[in-house]
């Protein structure tokens, strides 16, 4: 997730403002929407077999 992470930060500009919203809202949201399709989708699904 680290990767997901850096590239989040790389990836999403905003002004200098909104970096803290960014930083404590944004990129954790989304990589914990990621975490969670990937367990469902990946791990759930393999293990269920």
């Amino acid at each position: 997730m680290g990767y997901l992470v850096r590239y989040l930060n790389d990836v999403i500009k905003v002004k200098t403002e909104l970096t803290t919203l960014k930083t404590m809202l944004l990129v954790p949201a989304v990589t914990g929407v990621v975490m969670v399709l990937t367990m469902e989708y990946a791990i759930n699904r393999s293990l269920a077999r």
